[in-house]
């Protein structure tokens, strides 16, 4: 599998292809546009899971 994602990119994760993509083919730009997206979809996924926490800490006491 090694940096590459794979024969062909199959197992591309979003971080290799951005590394991939801003990196190796000097799209710097949508590069950090992409980081920016996956900075934003980890602080929904972070603030969800915060409040789910808090309810099920809150109807356990």
């Amino acid at each position: 599998l090694g940096a590459t994602g794979g024969n062909e990119n199959q197992y591309e994760t979003l971080s290799i292809y951005l590394y991939n993509y801003g990196w190796n083919l000097g799209h710097l730009g949508p590069a950090a546009a992409v980081a920016w997206a996956m900075l934003a979809l980890l602080l929904i996924i972070a603030a969800a899971n915060w409040f789910i926490g808090r309810f099920v800490r809150k109807s356990a006491v």
